[in-house]
């Protein structure tokens, strides 16, 4: 019975690590992805971000995937404040 029990929970854990790599929790960080053998950018609207050989990019590079755009259809730009985070004056 413990050993049924052992195999059960080893189980468990296991199933867990093979969901948790295959299923991100968060959202990739960076805006681009450059596939290795190609050089190409990728945006995170593209079945190939994240998808293939490769490396995250904060800049792009100049060969642009011709299915997303790469750096040409999403440009990004770091967020300085977040919105609400100014006042606004009133005039009047």
């Amino acid at each position: 019975m413990k050993a049924a029990i052992s195999s059960l929970i080893a189980l468990t854990i296991l199933s867990a690590a093979v969901t948790a790599c295959r299923s991100p929790q968060a959202p990739h960080s960076s805006p681009y992805w450059i596939q290795k053998k190609t050089g190409k950018t990728h945006n995170s609207h593209c079945r190939y971000y994240y998808n293939c050989k490769g490396y995250p990019a904060l800049q792009p590079t100049n060969n642009n995937c011709k299915k997303c755009g790469g750096a040409t259809r999403f440009k990004y730009t770091p967020e300085k404040a977040s919105p609400g985070s100014h006042s606004h004056k009133r005039s009047g």
